[in-house]
């Protein structure tokens, strides 16, 4: 592990990083190399994509929170093996995670679950089985609101339609706000339209 102290990348979103660079016995050694990682960014055929559609350059990279990498988790606490079918799947034991976010996605490696863009979600409704322990994580940024339209399209109308054709027993959405469960048979709620 390197010795270094820096503020997490969160609170750093969108501002210079002149002032708050690393500090620690490996700063120097550090700085080098972080130079050096700039002349290849500012090559790559990545930040070439990002700019013709928009997006700007990555041109650096945050040394934030490293460390040893901890072990996996027990494969019985997280694995598909330790969940049967037939039993109910909490939020505590995700089989695939779907996240285009890349900390999600570092996470379910991490934990040896297989991940996958939330692209893909609209094949569960036509799934020749019904999908269990599914995480879908929707973060756009720091900073950024969820866009409603895309969180629809994204993922709100494909899980709606895995729900109703009885490929998902039931949705759990977290927000920061509140938690808010959707099972198969709130859709006989009837009484409840407008």
């Amino acid at each position: 592990p390197l010795d270094l102290q820096g503020p997490p990348p969160r609170r750093l979103a969108g501002q210079g990083i002149r002032l708050q660079r690393p500090a620690g016995a490996d700063r120097r050694w550090l700085l080098g190399w972080l130079t050096e990682l700039q002349l290849l960014l500012h090559g790559a055929a990545e930040n070439a994509r990002r700019v013709a559609i928009g997006l700007p350059p990555v041109n650096s990279v945050w040394p934030w929170g490293g460390g040893v990498w901890p072990p996996a988790p027990v494969a019985s606490a997280v694995s598909a093996r330790s969940v049967p079918a037939t039993s109910p799947v909490t939020m505590g034991s995700p089989r695939v995670v779907y996240a285009d976010c890349a900390f999600a996605r570092g996470l379910a490696r991490a934990a040896e679950l297989p991940g996958s863009s939330i692209r893909p979600l609209a094949a569960l409704a036509e799934a020749p089985a019904p999908a269990a322990g599914i995480l879908v994580v929707h973060d756009p940024g720091p900073g950024v609101a969820i866009d409603p339209v895309a969180a629809e399209t994204l993922w709100a109308a494909p899980l709606l339609a895995a729900l109703a054709a009885g490929r998902l027993r039931e949705i759990v959405i977290d927000s920061p706000t509140a938690r808010q469960r959707i099972a198969r048979h709130h859709r006989l709620r009837f009484w409840r339209r407008r």
